[in-house]
């Protein structure tokens, strides 16, 4: 069974541009249509919920070329889902107001995780060496908690308690993909 689904002129553009011949399962994922195994197609799942997630930090800490990297480990309590990418934010838990930007969401794999109810999936959160940047572009400040959220839903954040510094003025601060297993 072929699923069709119909694209606006923005998504037909795009499609065009990229050669895409179907586009399947939800507005930013492109897929072919279908192998011809005859294997049963592909299941879509929807997107998690922060409220779905229990986020904590898993294992240790690790420094390198300036950066400090903290494992995120995202426990799915709802219904099977996919991982949505995550960003992270400097948070004061003091005053409850946020510190310097949102980080950027990297992109460091094109595979989508589908986490099931009890399975977990973990994101590796860069902090930026502070030092590294010079003090007028960054303007550092220190953070009590970071601020977790995915993509598109800053409605919904968790902040896990961490002090740190980071710059307000541009952002010194990263995730990875998620994946199916710890980092490293």
């Amino acid at each position: 069974m072929t699923r069709t689904r119909t694209l606006g002129p923005r998504a037909r553009r795009l499609a065009a541009a990229l050669g895409v011949v179907a586009l399947v399962g939800g507005p930013s994922l492109a897929r072919g249509a279908g192998a011809s195994t005859g294997s049963a197609p592909r299941t879509s799942h929807p997107t998690c919920v922060m409220a779905h997630l229990h986020v904590s930090f898993y294992g240790r800490a690790n420094g390198t070329a300036g950066t400090m990297y903290h494992t995120l480990r995202l426990l799915n309590v709802g219904p099977t889902c996919t991982m949505p990418a995550i960003v992270v934010r400097g948070y004061n838990l003091a005053t409850h107001h946020y510190v310097g930007p949102w980080g950027t969401a990297e992109t460091t794999s094109s595979v989508r995780v589908v986490v099931a109810t009890g399975a977990s999936a973990y994101v590796a959160v860069g902090v930026g060496d502070t030092a590294n940047y010079p003090v007028a572009l960054c303007r550092p400040a220190t953070a009590s908690a970071l601020a977790v959220a995915a993509v598109g839903r800053l409605g919904s954040i968790v902040a896990l308690r961490l002090g740190f510094t980071t710059c307000t003025i541009r952002a010194s601060l990263h995730t990875n993909s998620p994946t199916s297993a710890p980092p490293g």
